[in-house]
């Protein structure tokens, strides 16, 4: 059956106002954005957030994102929903056993019969409704009379009830309600990614193009998922951390990308919120037994077994992956190597990249606050008062070079006062080089914690020029050397942290180092540099009088920090255990840094490859430092007694 008719200004008026009085909007997502920037201003105002404006900016700055693809994946999957108006011209509507078509000049559009949700017949108009939203609308006049509309509403009936599960169903006269609709689709798109999960066939209806509503609810339940999980992983005390929003949000927009890529790929958007759907139904369910299995594990997600958790990631991507795999075979009839690569393409996108992203939790173990100690008030204007005082008796105690003598001078540099980890090295590294390497009176630390406040300067900057050109003019640049600790959090472009709230320090760079150390004239120097990415420092630094070691290579996390640790990783391998048995500080390092590779290879982590460079003007000197500290100390004769015969 094919019908011709010609919109005219009154069809065009009746398709409008019939929408109008179905509730659809020409903009679905616009009051997503708005929502998006009600959530971030709420976000933002909680009294315990951190950084609100950070919050503010990044949190709405992903929901507009994620309210933007969402607008561009509705109208690339439904043009027609983006200009309401019908088509204009010439039309044609074919009815035929595989569903509709309606042509306007070069353009056509085809509504299978699976996806047509209802006829509703007006007094001049039919109105069709398709499962995923849009409507056509029909003029009656374009039927002939007196049979046309019975007889284009009995062809409709019996191609409709033709399909698979309409057989006693009857096409419904009027637009199922727009929560129910949803619901059903909720429901059907569970179903489909159930058995994508559980390796079912799929049914006929459940590689359907969903709504985006639907959509958004799976996601919703996937956010739930999450923020259960890390509940419960955080119990006893949970608490609750408004970044974990921002990051779970990102993975939401990579995950539309991802299918955006793909429909891409494919040639077919069509399809496309229906397979993100079933995906995002089917992840739902892996997600919650991964979690399971995890939280079954002795030791649960704190194992001492990284292995176990290793197979158990493994056994959660290949059966990720072969959903995917499965459901792109579904909807999009693509044959096993199709399937496989667009699969492939998803997976890059939506984990490859993922998993790149710093992950953060929705919820963290909160310390126990009746037996944590209360964070001390720091008064920051009379720390900075007190800073030039501080600096001037720590200087003014060291004790001048020994002529003849190679004499070792040590400088500590804990820059993060949030982690005691920091300031705990460098009180040890410094009482150890006091005890085993002959600096007493030569050691000067630098330390941001507010239990050192009235003993040490604060590490910064400034500090660190100050000392650095006290401790050259005490020295004798030809004969002495520098053994320089840094230990702090680092950062991929090469910078130490340098914090202690609410005091306004900046960050110490590689560069601002050298420059430190260049200015004050210290050539023969031992540089060691304990955080994340330290590597980078080896390149700044090196040179033919310097002995250079750092804790990772330039693009490696190190590890160990965290409120609970009394020493880093490296800390502990380096200074409490290497340098106990020996006093070579190359050798100490080659002893280290197998202790280290044992131990992250026991955890399951990712190398941190600390990074040594001798240079060739500096060995022989410390070669003479080590023969020294090594011989045993003379006794003095007592004088009270007559010498020997």
């Amino acid at each position: 059956m094919e019908i011709r008719y010609e919109p005219t200004p009154a069809d065009t008026a009746a398709h409008l106002g019939y929408l109008h009085q179905q509730g659809h909007s020409p903009d679905p997502p616009l009051w997503t954005v708005l929502l998006g920037l009600g959530l971030g201003l709420a976000v933002a105002a909680r009294a315990d957030a951190p950084d609100w404006r950070d919050v503010l900016l990044f949190g709405t700055a992903a929901l507009f994102g994620l309210s933007g693809l969402a607008l561009a994946l509705w109208r690339r999957c439904y043009p027609d929903t983006a200009d309401t108006a019908p088509p204009t011209g010439v039309c044609r509507l074919v009815v035929t056993p595989a569903g509709l078509v309606r042509a306007a000049g070069p353009n056509a559009e085809f509504l299978a019969w699976p996806d047509l949700a209802a006829l509703v017949e007006g007094p001049e108009h039919f109105h069709l409704h398709a499962v995923s939203g849009p409507v056509w609308t029909l003029p009656k006049r374009a039927l002939p009379e007196p049979d046309g509309p019975q007889t284009l509403v009995d062809l409709v009936h019996r191609y409709w009830q033709a399909q698979p599960g309409h057989q006693r169903r009857r096409l419904p006269n009027r637009p199922e309600r727009l929560g129910r609709r949803v619901l059903a689709g909720f429901a059907e798109a569970l179903r489909g990614g159930f058995r994508l999960a559980l390796f079912r066939p799929l049914a006929g209806g459940a590689v359907r193009t969903l709504g985006g509503g639907v959509l958004a609810g799976l996601l919703a339940v996937r956010l739930g998922v999450s923020a259960l999980g890390d509940y419960a992983a955080a119990l006893p005390r949970p608490r609750f951390d408004a970044y974990g929003l921002i990051d779970h949000g990102a993975g939401m927009l990579l995950f539309l990308l991802s299918g955006l890529a793909l429909g891409g790929l494919a040639r077919d958007t069509k399809p496309l919120l229906g397979l993100l759907g079933l995906i995002a139904a089917a992840e739902g369910l892996t997600s919650i037994l991964y979690r399971l299995a995890y939280a079954a594990l002795p030791g649960g997600w704190e194992t001492t077994a990284p292995w176990i958790g290793w197979a158990l990631f493994l056994a959660w991507f290949l059966w990720n992956f072969a959903i995917v795999f499965r459901a792109v075979g579904g909807v999009y009839r693509q044959p096993a190597p199709a399937a496989l690569f667009l699969a492939s393409a998803f997976a890059l996108l939506d984990w490859g990249v993922g998993f790149q992203l710093p992950g953060q939790e929705i919820f963290y173990p909160a310390e126990d606050e009746a037996t944590a100690a209360p964070a001390p008030r720091i008064d920051a204007e009379e720390v900075l008062y007190r800073q030039h005082r501080l600096l001037r008796e720590t200087t003014d105690a060291l004790a001048p070079q020994r002529p003849g003598i190679a004499d070792l001078y040590f400088v500590g540099f804990a820059g993060e006062a949030d982690e005691q980890v920091f300031a705990h090295e460098v009180e040890y590294a410094l009482g150890l080089f006091d005890q085993r390497f002959d600096t007493q009176g030569r050691s000067v630390a630098l330390v941001n914690s507010p239990d050192t406040l009235a003993r040490w300067p604060i590490a910064n900057r400034h500090a660190l020029d100050t000392v650095l050109e006290a401790v050259a003019r005490r020295m004798d640049p030809k004969e002495d050397v520098l053994f320089l600790f840094l230990t702090s959090h680092g950062s991929k472009d090469h910078k130490l942290s340098v914090r202690f709230e609410p005091l306004p320090l900046d960050d110490l760079p590689a560069a601002a180092l050298k420059a430190a150390l260049d200015r004050a004239g210290i050539h023969q120097r031992v540089v060691v540099v304990s955080a994340c990415y330290s590597g980078g420092f080896l390149d700044a630094l090196k040179d033919d009088d310097s002995l250079i070691l750092t804790a990772a290579r330039r693009d490696r996390a190190s590890f160990g920090c965290g409120v609970d640790s009394e020493f880093t990783y490296f800390g502990q391998a380096y200074f409490v255990e290497a340098l106990a048995q020996t006093r070579s500080f190359v050798a100490a390092f080659d002893m280290a840094r197998q202790t280290i590779e044992r131990r992250e290879q026991a955890e399951g982590n990712e190398p941190s490859l600390p990074q040594i460079h001798v240079g060739k003007r500096i060995a022989p000197k410390l070669l003479a430092l080590e023969q020294r500290l090594a011989a045993p100390v003379a006794q003095p004769r007592p004088r009270n007694r007559p010498p020997r015969p």
